[in-house]
């Protein structure tokens, strides 16, 4: 069931966030809570700014290394999650399940004023990336991580962003594709960020159908069903009676030609790739030496059979 938050003990402080940045005061004892999601230091007196700065700085200190150049180097169960066909919940006319339909209804009837619309579409693009991801990393299915797992991708959860373009969205998801998640591969990344192209390019239904599966994943848990009420309930709202297919469908077409380089999420990737390369050949180079050393050693045997 839902969880229900006393709206009458929260506490007011100078900052907005959330969807279209019109909520405060969800977060204010987010520190005394299990939420290892947010890595906002303080969200009820922090500004855009201060957040993004901490967001990079944060996915700066969790990129490891050896973990992408193992990834990298020894990718055979990657590689089935790259091929993974995309659900058919996504398709532009799917069908809502009874469970969906009833969640509709009881979502709360408002008017969603939108002062910043382009951030609202570049969130849900965020969201999308996470959810495709941790979709995709399971071949198909969510876990009982998987509310962390998105929540830790997404960078409009994880610390309260507003992006203001369409790259810097992109750049921003591959960053923590590459930090946070169990697998951290450049060409999965790819193949969810196709995903996030394909399910706007089918409209509005398709993807209402994956935030109305994200509002069930954050509902049914004890502390980040907040999520839910400071983001996800207006999204399944908006995207019923605010958002345009013709704008999806722009988006759609946006995300096939933007191409995200690895200079621009940094951290050398390309650099430790080579790496990775020069090591996997040298090795190769050594057993083909021992190879060499140990063939004299075979032939008497094999002149006295």
């Amino acid at each position: 069931m839902p969880q229900q938050l006393d709206l009458g003990e929260l506490q007011v402080g100078s900052a907005k966030y959330g969807f279209n940045q019109q909520y405060t005061g969800y977060l204010t004892h987010v520190h005394s809570t299990a939420n290892e999601i947010n890595e906002v230091v303080d969200p009820d007196h922090s500004t855009p700014d201060s957040r993004r700065q901490h967001r990079i700085a944060c996915e700066n200190a969790k990129f490891d290394q050896e973990y992408y150049m193992e990834n990298y180097l020894n990718d055979e169960d990657i590689q089935p999650l790259i091929k993974h066909p995309l659900s058919t919940d996504t398709l532009s006319d799917p069908e809502f399940t009874a469970t969906e339909q009833q969640t509709m209804v009881n979502l709360p009837s408002k008017t969603l004023l939108i002062s910043n619309k382009q951030a609202v579409y570049l969130g849900m693009v965020d969201l999308l990336f996470a959810y495709s991801l941790e979709l995709r990393s399971h071949l198909g299915e969510l876990t009982i991580e998987s509310a962390w797992a998105i929540g830790a991708v997404s960078s409009t959860l994880s610390n309260l962003e507003q992006f203001s373009t369409l790259r810097e969205t992109c750049v921003a998801s591959y960053r923590r594709g590459l930090a946070y998640t169990l697998y951290r591969h450049w060409d999965l990344c790819e193949r969810a960020m196709d995903d996030v192209r394909v399910i706007c390019q089918n409209g509005r239904r398709a993807i209402l159908k994956v935030f109305l599966d994200l509002k069930r994943v954050f509902d049914e848990h004890d502390v980040y069903y907040v999520y839910s009420k400071l983001f996800l309930d207006d999204y399944c709202v908006w995207l019923q009676v605010g958002a345009s297919d013709e704008v999806l469908k722009s988006l759609a077409d946006k995300l096939a030609h933007i191409e995200v380089e690895q200079e621009e999420v940094e951290w050398d990737l390309d650099v430790l790739e080579d790496r990775v390369l020069m090591s996997s050949d040298s090795e190769a180079e050594e057993e083909e030496k021992e190879e060499e050393k140990e063939e004299p050693m075979r032939r008497p045997l094999i002149e006295m059979l």
